[in-house]
This record gives C-alpha cells, sequence and structure tokens, in this order.
C-alpha cells in the first residue's frame, strides 16, 4: 500500500470516536477564534471587493458568508470566509502554517449545505488536520525556504482530505481527490503584505473542496499523488524530505490532539511575536517612551528575513510582515491590535524615524550553522534598547506570548464585536462551540456569525 492509499485509508476508517477530549477541546478553540477573525476581516475594504466577486459570479445559494449572511455556492462561500478569516493574519499557527483558516470554511459551508452535525465536522476537522501536519512532517520547510506559504501548499491537500471525510468518500475516490488537489496546491510568500496573502487559505479550501466534489462523481486523479515520480513530494520536496514520515505513527497520537496551536495575541505575522514580547517587557520593566530610544537592535538565530521581509513598509498591510514597524507601532501605541496597520498610522513621522532605527541580525553562533541544521536551532529574540541618555536596556525571550483559556474568549468577543455581532449572539456562538460535538446541525452555529 502506497503513501497515498495509506493516507486515504485513514481518512476513510477514522471516526469520532478515535477523538481525545484534548482534541476537541483544541479544537473548538482554534474555531471560536477564526470565526471571529473573519468577523473582523469581514468589515475591511478587502472584503467589499472580495464580496463583490462573489455577488458577480453568482451560484446556487448553498451557504453564507461571515458577517454579511450573503448567501452564495459552498466554493465562494469558502474562498470568502477563508480570505475573510486570514486578513488580520490574526489566526491560529502550527507546523504546516494556519490550519484553522484553511479547515473552517469547508466545515463550515458544506455544514451548512449539508445540514452536518456538530460531530461530523469535528471528525472531518481532524483529518485534515492529520494529513495537512503528516505531509508537512514528511516534505519539511523545503518548499518554504523556496518562498512557498506553507498554509496554502499543505492546506489545499488538507482541506481535500476534511471534505472527502465531510461527503463520505471511499478510498478511491479520497485518493482522486488527494490527485486533483495536489495540482491546486500553491502560494507564494511574494504577495505577503497584499491581499492575495490573505487570499491564499482562502483559495486553499475552495480547492480542496472542489477536488472533493469533483471526486465524489468519479473525476479522476493520479490515485499516487504524493508518491509517485511525478508527484508532490518529487516536485515541493528536497533533499530533506522524507515521505515515510507521512504515514508513520499516523493518527497515533492525532496531531490536533497532541499539537501545540498557538493562538495569537497580536494581528501580524507571527515572525514577528518574539521581538514583539520582548518589546512588550521593555516597556512594562522600564516605562520607555520612544523620544528616548536611539537604536533598537533584534537578535534572533534564523538568517531572516523569513515571512516578515518588508523592512520598509510602503502600506499599512505591508506593516504587518514588517518587524520594523510592529517595533515601532508596539513602542509609540504601547499596544498592537487590529486597528494598529493602517496607512495613516504608518505614515506618523516618529513612526518612519523609529522604523529607520531598528536593526535586526542573525545570532553569531548561528551563523555557519548549515541549512539542513536549521530546524534544530532554539527558538528566541534578542531585544536591545539603545536610550539616548547612554542606557542600554535588553531583554531575551524564548516563548511567545499567546492566548489561552479565557483571553481567547475575550478575543472572539471583542472580535465578534467589531465584526458588528450583537452580544447574543456572541455568547449563543461560544456556548454552541463548547458544546459542539451535541450540535444537531451547523446551520444553527453559522445563524449566530451573520449579521
Amino acid at each position: 500500500m502506497g503513501t497515498t492509499e495509506k493516507l486515504a485509508t485513514f481518512i476513510v476508517d477514522f471516526d469520532f470516536s478515535k477523538l481525545p477530549a484534548s482534541g476537541m477541546e483544541q479544537m473548538k478553540i482554534s474555531l471560536l477564534d477564526t470565526l471571529g477573525t473573519a468577523l473582523v476581516g469581514s468589515t475591511r475594504p478587502m472584503a467589499t471587493i472580495m464580496s463583490n466577486f462573489v455577488k458577480k459570479m453568482g451560484g446556487n445559494p448553498q451557504a453564507r458568508l461571515i458577517g454579511s449572511g450573503m448567501k452564495t455556492n459552498v466554493l465562494d462561500a469558502a474562498l470568502a470566509n477563508g480570505t475573510f478569516a486570514h486578513y488580520e493574519d490574526y489566526d491560529d499557527v502550527d507546523d504546516f502554517g494556519h490550519p484553522a483558516v484553511v479547515l473552517t470554511p469547508p466545515v463550515i459551508a458544506l455544514g451548512e449545505q449539508l445540514k452536518l452535525s456538530g460531530k461530523k465536522i469535528m471528525e472531518a476537522y481532524s483529518v485534515g488536520f492529520e494529513v495537512g501536519s503528516k505531509i508537512r512532517n514528511g516534505l519539511g520547510v523545503g518548499a518554504a525556504r523556496k518562498g512557498f506559504h506553507m498554509t496554502s501548499l499543505f492546506g489545499t491537500m488538507a482541506a481535500a482530505a476534511e471534505t472527502a471525510k465531510l461527503l463520505g468518500l471511499n478510498v478511491a475516490h479520497t485518493r482522486a481527490a488527494m490527485g486533483i488537489a495536489a495540482s491546486m496546491a500553491s502560494g507564494i510568500m511574494q504577495n505577503f503584505g497584499t491581499y492575495t496573502k490573505p487570499m491564499h487559505p482562502g483559495h486553499a479550501a475552495r480547492c480542496g473542496m472542489m477536488a472533493g466534489i469533483l471526486a465524489k462523481d468519479g473525476f479522476t486523479g493520479d490515485p499516487d499523488v504524493l508518491e509517485g515520480r511525478l508527484g508532490f513530494f518529487y516536485v515541493f520536496g528536497d533533499g530533506h524530505s522524507d515521505i515515510r514520515r507521512v504515514t508513520e505513527n499516523i493518527g497515533s497520537p492525532l496531531a490536533i490532539a497532541s499539537h501545540h496551536v498557538f493562538i495569537k495575541a497580536w494581528p501580524c505575522c507571527l515572525e514577528n511575536h518574539l521581538a514583539l514580547t520582548a518589546m512588550f517587557n521593555l516597556i512594562e520593566k522600564y516605562d520607555v517612551k520612544p523620544e528616548q530610544v536611539e537604536a533598537i537592535d533584534i537578535v534572533q538565530p534564523g538568517k531572516g528575513p523569513g515571512p516578515s521581509f518588508r523592512n520598509y513598509p510602503k502600506t499599512g498591510l505591508e506593516g504587518k510582515f514588517s518587524v520594523q514597524y510592529n517595533m515601532a507601532t508596539a513602542l509609540v501605541d504601547r499596544k498592537v491590535d487590529v486597528n494598529s496597520h493602517t496607512d495613516e498610522k504608518l505614515a506618523r513621522p516618529m513612526i518612519q524615524d523609529l522604523i529607520k532605527k531598528v536593526t535586526r541580525v542573525q545570532h553569531p553562533d548561528f551563523v555557519d550553522l548549515p541549512v539542513r541544521l536549521e530546524g534544530g536551532k532554539p527558538n528566541f529574540a534578542i531585544v536591545t534598547l539603545r536610550l539616548k541618555d547612554g542606557r542600554v536596556l535588553s531583554e531575551r525571550v524564548e516563548q511567545a506570548r499567546e492566548l489561552k483559556g479565557e483571553e481567547v474568549y475575550a478575543k472572539y468577543q471583542e472580535n465578534a464585536r467589531i465584526g458588528g455581532i450583537g452580544k447574543d449572539k456572541i455568547e449563543r456562538t461560544i456556548e454552541l462551540i463548547k458544546g459542539l460535538e451535541n450540535l444537531k446541525d451547523v446551520t444553527e452555529l453559522v445563524d449566530t456569525v451573520v449579521s
């Protein structure tokens, strides 16, 4: 049995009884967080463009857009909702990128169309998460080093697996769905800081769903697309990839139950978060004012810049991918929130002055580290503020601030409020997510995230 067939067999055989409590809780947190980020995203100018596009394209009214409640076909609903949810770059993070922003749109759209239960969408989300994680484990990060966006590259395959489960496909049709999806996996990092970046997960969700729907009706794709001579691993892999890791211990333990899924405290690229944590620690300890600062030095083990390559951003959206801008705005505003990355805030003279004072370098201990060993290096950031009065203030952090427990619910409440959802609906959403396994029809959940 080859790799693609083993994955397909896992997808078909998995059922809700194999989902441990820890996996259920993590999934609920991620789903709630993603619904919240989608509600914020639905208020942005980008969302107007996407919604107008969806309206122009038309189609059967099968599922709703988060926020406005506009009805459209399930594929375009997934495209729009995934794009809305990733606009602020505020959604969760795991090894294969941003899993929930790819996996939530299909279960919401098909869940509404097919009147699926909470158990059914949790079952499907689990296998989608597993497949995305396992393919990433086997392929490694070589594709990301070439400039591919892991969220859309692996997410397309994850969404196809999820859709296959939602539609009840057999092994043969699931293998076909994976084959179809592999030809649509894409997304390049050069688009970070534009509207196209948040479209990556929306596109991945749409393509994965399209693959599953086509496969159900007999559309064919190569049944061995992962391991094939010119397949997914050949195209996107490198000398460090190992396809055996894809099916090694699949489901044991289940990735959604064992992985540390990171819930963001700030709406910007994760590469900023260690440095931001250090900066806020320094502000809290020393009450530093921006006018006191002569220079800001950041030292990290990675060669960089990675996805945050917009050293001198030209738009507020590019600022989400600029460590320099996020250091500056944290120092000036003493916060980074969903209102931080605007053209107006970027244009402030004090911000522009501070951006020029930020230097980011690689720690000397890691300069000569071979690329193949980079995955084993420690993760840390050292932020040093050199003040005009001669003082030097430094902070090293090895763990970025993340949200847990009640903080996640508070984040959802605020995001939903910004998205125009009333208090009663906000509390109802939280209630339904907490008891998701008892929900008879996902439509009831969608009702709470539309105005």
